[in-house]
């Protein structure tokens, strides 16, 4: 069996573990996966990669307690990531998170108050007019679920996006499609230090090469749903366009899923033009050059704008 046939009948068979991260994986750029305890799941897994150990943790997340599976090739590699779940700096090393961005994000938790959620996808981009579609995160939550309320709103995101996120390709054969449900779309599985950090860049480009060549028709999903413009309100809160920005303006054509969950006064009247601007203190949605509709933000990170880019692969 190839790593791609490994590949899809992984997403198939256990569909938590991201595809990002069996890319990763296969390609020895990190140690250990890190998933949810799912006994069938995980027996279907090591039936693909027979070569694994598997051990068993306890994470509280969420404020929820949970058993968790470390991965690993290397069985030393498993024990060490399961002893490690309070250690963030030596788990995320095994995950093969760069050391930048582990720093960054011990920084962050010892800060009074803890910088959490979506106030990290802000201060990685803010200082950035646009980022690479390599280092788009914002459609995998793992590392930024952080209270029951977010989990519900997990929950509710996939319900509403259930539709986009089970994609049918012909994989298989020409004939018979194959049915794949995408826990998490995006090229790597971490926060990064900075939306422009070159050790994210370098390990999101190699995992889209590798799916580029040998699953072109997932790349082409995933590139697509990751290089747009995205407005950005919150964890599970934005609108993804259809668009381009120029000088500081969005001119959008319409909103593309996924879809966030929150119903906000912004997309109830995007409809009434076809450019917006958001600054620091409003967002203002224009038809043509005429201002019709001024929405004044609570703060900065209400409502900002996030241009996903091209690039080489």
């Amino acid at each position: 069996m190839t790593d791609r046939d490994r590949v899809l009948e992984s997403l198939k068979a256990a569909p938590d573990i991201p595809v990002s991260e069996l890319i990763t994986f296969i390609l020895d750029l990190r140690s250990v996966i890190y998933t949810s305890y799912k006994e069938d799941e995980l027996k279907a897994f090591q039936s693909l990669f027979p070569d694994t150990y598997i051990e068993k943790g306890s994470k509280e997340m969420c404020g929820e307690a949970g058993e968790v599976a470390l991965i690993s090739k290397s069985h030393d590699s498993a024990i060490k990531a399961s002893r490690s779940l309070r250690d963030s700096r030596c788990l995320g090393a095994l995950l093969g998170y760069p050391d930048c961005c582990i720093e960054k994000h011990l920084t962050n938790i010892i800060a009074d108050p803890p910088v959490r959620g979506a106030q990290t996808i802000f201060d990685s981009f803010v200082s950035r007019s646009t980022a690479l579609f390599l280092t788009n995160n914002l459609l995998n939550f793992a590392t930024r679920l952080d209270s029951k309320e977010d989990l519900e709103q997990n929950s509710f995101y996939h319900q509403k996006n259930n539709f986009y996120l089970n994609q049918f390709f012909y994989l298989d054969s020409d004939v018979n499609p194959c049915l794949i449900w995408f826990a998490a779309i995006s090229f790597i599985s971490h926060l990064p230090c900075r939306y422009d950090c070159e050790k994210s860049v370098k390990i999101g480009r190699k995992v889209a090469k590798w799916m580029k060549e040998n699953i072109p028709e997932v790349f082409v999903f995933f590139k697509n749903t990751l290089q747009r413009p995205f407005l950005v309100f919150d964890t599970f809160d934005w609108i993804a366009f259809e668009g381009n920005v120029e000088n500081g303006f969005l001119r959008y054509f319409k909103i593309v899923p996924p879809l966030g969950v929150i119903d906000s006064q912004i997309k109830q009247n995007l409809n009434l033009g076809n450019r917006l601007k958001a600054d620091k203190d409003k967002i203002v949605i224009f038809k043509d050059d005429r201002p019709v509709f001024e929405y004044i933000k609570k703060d900065e990170k209400d409502g900002y704008l996030m241009n996903f880019v091209d690039c080489e692969i």
